[in-house]
């Protein structure tokens, strides 16, 4: 059958003069201009323009690949319907869902339950219930049940939310924000804020909203954080505001150090040195070689550089003006020097994958 620009072919037709419209079957083939497509049943009504497939079908047009298993094509708003197994291909981007919707002209689609975004250059995916994208998968937002997960060759970064964006500027780099209940686990770095943004123009991992990220055996906080990654690699860290580093002595006792900012150095994702700028604070528990506990140190200074091997604090530089008292241990009680800000959130720490799912308080 001819009808303007397609060209409708089929083993089997069926036309019926009451309703102005067939029914193909068998080998279903459409050829356009514009799109090819192949099914294996095909209703056709010539009043709406609206075509109605059924069984394994594929759609190639410039750029894309569609495929589904039933829906429907309307062909005078130029948009359509996929459902079961539904899967577009856009250059190196990959969206599936059970229900996906396609505007051809302006690029925008929509897809509902198991939604899963792949992009395969990148390697990245995110997943959820409910997807909308525009430009042919250069900008979308993903909700309900979000994981995003990137690949690197040494590890994968796990992140969830209530909702991601995410987008490809003009110069194919690309961004993505993460907003309400943020959590994100890697093998050697997690952390919780209420918001995050990340984007490959400055290689930054930005934290906002009651942040909180843990390296190492560390637990930091700050207003703002703000991590320099590179292909998985943390390259180094910055605390800005009521910055905040704890990490555990004992059962009741903490190492502390605390500055209006903070800023880390990295080497193979291991933190080795720290430097605290302005009204810097520390409270520290030295001990001998054989670890027997010295006494409890406080420091005060405008600015620190602290010094880190195997995880543990080996040297502090105090500067400008230090002052401290050394405390014998058994006249002090720990639990009563603590930094302004202090919260031991180990309990909320991703100690894998799955653990990015449970909710902070």
């Amino acid at each position: 059958i001819r009808n303007g620009q397609d060209d409708i072919s089929s083993k089997t037709g069926v036309y019926d003069t009451r309703t102005r419209s067939f029914t193909f079957k068998d080998d279903v083939v459409i050829t356009n201009p514009e799109y090819q497509l192949y099914s294996d049943t095909l209703h056709y009504d010539t009043r709406s323009d609206i075509a109605y497939f059924r069984g394994p079908s594929t759609i190639y047009s410039e750029g894309s690949i569609i495929e589904c298993r039933n829906g429907w094509y309307d062909k005078k708003q130029d948009r359509a319907q996929f459902n079961k197994d539904a899967k577009v291909t856009s250059d190196t981007r990959i969206l599936t869902g059970d229900s996906l919707y396609y505007e051809r002209r302006s690029g925008y689609g929509k897809g509902v339950g198991n939604v899963l975004l792949v992009d395969t250059v990148e390697k990245v995916t995110v997943s959820g219930q409910f997807s909308e994208t525009w430009e042919d998968l250069r900008r979308y937002y993903v909700t309900d049940s979000v994981l995003m997960t990137q690949v690197f060759d040494q590890d994968t970064l796990f992140v969830t939310g209530d909702t991601l964006f995410g987008k490809r500027d003009s110069m194919d780099l690309h961004s993505i924000r993460a907003y309400a209940h943020v959590k994100f686990y890697k093998s050697d770095l997690q952390g919780a804020s209420d918001s995050l943004f990340y984007s490959e123009n400055d290689s930054l991992m930005r934290l906002r909203g009651r942040p909180v990220m843990w390296s190492d055996s560390s637990q930091m906080t700050a207003k703002r954080i703000n991590i320099t990654m590179a292909e998985g690699e943390i390259l180094g860290l910055d605390l800005d505001s009521l910055a905040l580093m704890i990490s555990r002595d004992d059962s009741i006792r903490f190492n502390q150090v605390a500055g209006e900012r903070m800023h880390g150095y990295f080497r193979e994702n291991t933190m080795y040195r720290l430097d605290v700028f302005e009204q810097g604070r520390s409270i520290y528990h030295p001990r001998e070689e054989d670890s027997s506990l010295t006494g409890l140190n406080e420091v005060f200074c405008r600015n620190m550089h602290i010094y880190i091997e195997e995880n543990q604090v080996v040297r502090i530089v105090f500067l400008e003006e230090p002052y401290g008292t050394m405390f014998p241990w058994e006249d002090v009680d720990p639990r009563a020097y603590r930094l302004e800000g202090f919260s031991w959130q180990a309990a909320d720490r991703p100690r894998s994958p799955m653990d990015i799912y449970r909710e902070r308080p």
